[in-house]
């Protein structure tokens, strides 16, 4: 039976971790432990191997500045305070107060490679591991005593602890790899596919991300059969196709310091034709003039062009893929009654009219959110502007009456800030905002960063630097 509190960690490891984010140096690390049909990668090199670079970095500069490191542990820790005295959750607060030090400034790896079958039961067991080198500093020590303590004595067939070295490592299954043992298997260091995937994406990436998309759609399709049957396998390759994921192989993205900034590169191995998802995540070009809105002190920014006319729609195929008319006639109704109730036609009045381009960055202006991450503003160019804004506004009252009527103490207020009119939801930590102006829908999590990035549109129009002179 797989060790539930054990693999809890395991995840809660990666989410972590994953919060660290960014920099750059050699090869992906520790892949010599991984196996070579490894489905999921995940990796972070450590702020000890960047040294000077990390040091000298607008991203530590950033974290620094913000205590966004210290804070979202803080915040954690409260959460598992809150949530009891179990073993779950003693070994999760054990985790943030022990190991979360050595996540940030030490090389990792988590990493999905498939299942087996039990020998006896012919059940699949799944293959996962989460390693570390955490290193000789005090915090080393204490994730070297954590690990031990919660890990030790969990030496069965599905879950342990494994030492090798200065490595450490809970395993789940079969998925470690001893590069010193005689016919040890073939390692993800060596692995083709995965090599080639990464080639082009930096040549010492700090932070690396790889997924075996055919892999993991295979291995998707042979436990749907195990544990549904022929018929269930059947309908989720018809959904993949509907998808679109059919045609894709393998995606990988890095993140790596260029001097003082932060690079991220992506590539996706999916040939042409597209369609589903990944038509939708084709590149466009990026307007000019979406870029002039935004402010050149800006810490960073994403554009993307997203329609979400088109978003419905590939639901609506999927749903048509699965062979079940009772889950797309209630689907249509569903949406009809969500119309009715709010107002307006949701389809009609709000998701077609809405536009496919979108922008979202942060800057110090902009402020923080709950009082401790920076605040961000998102931009959305608008088809049809006038029509977003009087849905908006009827959905705006509606909420209203029933938060009126459920007694929730908040509401959306309106406010008017010279040419601008604001919508905002008044929580105590945060108020969610918008307004739409310009053909723009703006989103932020106060009406001051709204009236910010307002200010950074209009100064834009009227020929202003724009990320244009921006660190980036």
């Amino acid at each position: 039976m797989t060790n539930r509190p054990a693999l809890l960690v395991m995840s809660a490891m990666i989410a972590a971790a994953m919060h660290c984010t960014p920099a750059a140096l050699a090869q992906p690390v520790l892949t010599e432990h991984v196996p070579a049909d490894t489905i999921v990668y995940l990796s972070w090199r450590g702020t000890d191997a960047a040294g000077e670079q990390y040091d000298a970095s607008r991203l530590k500069a950033f974290l620094d500045e913000s205590k966004l490191t210290e804070r979202f542990g803080t915040v954690l820790a409260k959460l598992v305070e809150l949530g009891g005295n179990d073993e779950q959750t003693r070994m999760l607060g054990g985790f943030i107060k022990h190991a979360m030090p050595a996540a940030i400034q030490r090389p990792w790896t988590f990493y999905v490679a498939g299942y087996d079958l039990d020998d006896d039961t012919q059940r699949p067991v799944p293959r996962i591991g989460f390693l570390i080198d955490p290193g000789d500093g005090p915090e080393g020590e204490a994730v070297v005593a954590w690990m031990v303590e919660s890990f030790g004595d969990m030496q069965d067939d599905q879950v342990q602890l494994v030492e090798h070295g200065r490595l450490l490592g809970v395993i789940a299954g079969n998925a470690f790899v001893d590069p010193d043992a005689d016919n040890a298997p073939k390692s993800l260091k060596t692995a083709e596919a995965f090599l080639a995937t990464l080639k082009g994406l930096g040549d010492q990436p700090m932070l690396v991300g790889y997924v075996d998309v055919d892999a993991g759609l295979r291995t998707i399709g042979e436990l749907t059969e195990l544990e549904a049957g022929a018929g269930q396998a059947a309908v989720t390759r018809r959904v993949i196709e509907a998808l679109g994921l059919s045609t894709a192989r393998r995606a990988a993205a890095t993140g790596s310091f260029d001097e003082r900034d932060w690079v991220q590169r992506v590539f996706v191995d999916a040939p042409a034709p597209r369609k589903g998802l990944l038509a939708l995540m084709e590149g466009k070009p990026v307007p000019q003039a979406d870029l002039t809105k935004l402010s050149a002190q800006s810490h960073w920014f994403r554009t993307a062009s997203l329609d979400p006319a088109d978003v419905l729609k590939l639901i609506r195929e999927t749903i048509d893929a699965t062979g079940d008319e009772d889950t797309l006639i209630d689907f249509e109704l569903g949406l009809k009654e969500a119309s009715k109730t709010v107002g307006f036609d949701i389809e009609q009045d709000l998701i077609n009219p809405a536009g496919a381009q979108w922008t979202i960055y942060s800057e110090p202006a902009l402020g923080n959110i709950a009082g401790f991450y920076p605040g961000v503003a998102l931009i959305h160019t608008l088809d049809d502007a006038a029509k977003v804004d009087a849905s908006l506004i009827k959905f705006k009252d509606w909420a209203n009456g029933e938060m009126d009527r459920e007694g929730a103490g908040f509401k959306f207020v309106t406010m008017a800030f010279g040419d601008i009119t604001i919508h905002s939801l008044g929580f105590p930590m945060v108020s969610p905002s918008w307004s739409v102006k310009d053909g723009r829908l703006y989103l932020a999590a106060s009406a001051s960063a709204i009236t910010t990035a307002d200010s950074n549109a209009a100064a834009g129009a009227a020929g202003g630097a724009g990320v244009t002179g921006a660190a980036g």
